[in-house]
């Protein structure tokens, strides 16, 4: 599965020239610098969530094609090279159960997550071990590829943080008391995905920031803002859709019955 964009590769502005010459910007054939192929990433995956817009279906489990829907995204994080490690939270009370599933890679691991998204992340992140990148995922998020996750990888290189969205094509209003009271101009509105990446110390600092202050954000692009860390937005993917509602399983189901799907997810 590809998401219609070509490979984007971003050099960071203090890097040395990427084919050993003394001609600042310059990329080798590869289109990529000597320094991206070298980092590290860590990868945070969100899976306990209480699937409560679900009708009782747990979504993280749910059985997908031949695997769990969180499953899909492990392992395309696995088969991209930079990953050093994969920490995939869950609910508590679920586990032991995750842990019996085994794994024959020692990047992935298991942890507890907390009753809301940021308490999750932070618990996961003790956990995240020592790289030069770190993602936060969706687990309910199958479909993100190698492709994207290389083009967040190497935007967030170059400017600390990085998010794939989409442009928002549906007229938004901002509600108050069930009427509209403010249109916001469309053209500015953008719908975020997931992976969010960060360079370590911009995740240290946004870490930090929503911990003092006592923020409780929706997600880690909304935190940088607050905090001053520039947040890159690249294009994200129609496919990288997020599971929520019966409905989203549906798609998914059409998505992972395509041929081949597996295979050109964790390929760039």
């Amino acid at each position: 599965m590809f998401c219609g964009y070509g490979r984007i590769s971003y050099r960071r502005a203090d890097a040395a020239p990427a084919d050993g010459s003394d001609k600042a910007g310059r990329l080798g054939k590869s289109g990529v610098t000597p320094f991206m192929k070298r980092f590290r990433l860590s990868v945070i995956i969100c899976a306990a969530g209480r699937s409560e817009r679900m009708g009782g279906t747990d979504k993280i489990g749910y059985v997908l094609g031949d695997r769990p829907v969180y499953r899909w995204a492990v392992e395309t994080f696995l088969a991209y090279g930079p990953t050093v490690r994969v920490v995939v939270a869950v609910p508590p009370e679920k586990l032991a159960a995750f842990a019996e599933q085994g794994t024959e890679d020692p990047r992935l691991i298991f942890c507890a997550g907390g009753l809301t998204r940021w308490e999750t992340v932070s618990m996961a992140a003790a956990l995240a071990g020592d790289a030069d990148l770190i993602a936060v995922h969706d687990g309910a998020r199958p479909f993100v590829d190698a492709q994207l996750i290389d083009t967040v990888c190497h935007a967030a290189l170059q400017y600390g943080g990085a998010v794939p969205a989409l442009a928002v094509t549906d007229t938004i209003h901002v509600a108050e008391d069930g009427f509209a009271v403010e249109t916001p101009e469309r053209k500015k509105l953008y719908a975020a995905q997931t992976p969010q990446i960060f360079t370590a110390s911009a995740f240290e600092t946004l870490m930090r920031y929503v911990e003092v202050g006592g923020l409780a954000p929706t997600d880690e692009c909304s935190a940088a803002i607050a905090c001053g860390i520039a947040c890159r937005l690249v294009p994200g993917c129609m496919e990288n859709l997020k599971i929520t509602t019966a409905a989203d399983l549906l798609t998914a189901e059409r998505i992972a019955g395509r041929d081949g799907v597996y295979e050109n997810r964790t390929r760039i």
